[in-house]
């Protein structure tokens, strides 16, 4: 996915990348310097969010499992709440549900938005 920064910031923050422990105010900016999220580092010209599907042989034979890694601005990023780079699609579904439990497509696909 690629779009205007805004809605690369939008999508990383839901995803709950770049999290400094600490918010960012006026009286502790300059503590703040080495903050993570820092939008022009994150969200340059061109930024980008992917996700590449893996579908590997189950250990079984029963069929397949899937994995996803998370790139950002095409470097590999690890998944909040993931132990590695490589995470199960059905532990990203579980940990992300409240999100596409609250998205409705055809809404935002028609325009539809109601106040």
């Amino acid at each position: 996915m690629d779009g205007h920064s805004t809605t690369m910031i939008m999508l990383m923050t839901t995803l709950g990348l770049f999290k400094d422990g600490q918010p960012l105010l006026a009286n502790n900016r300059e503590d703040m310097l080495d903050r993570k999220f820092k939008t022009s580092h994150i969200a340059p010209y061109s930024a980008n969010v992917g996700f590449i599907l893996y579908a590997c042989d189950s250990e079984e034979g029963d069929g397949n499992t899937f994995t996803l890694q998370l790139l950002v601005n095409e470097e590999p990023m690890l998944i909040p709440g993931c132990d590695s780079m490589l995470c199960p699609y059905e532990q990203v579904r579980e940990m992300y549900s409240h999100v596409f439990e609250n998205c409705d497509l055809n809404e935002i696909c028609t325009g539809a938005f109601t106040n």
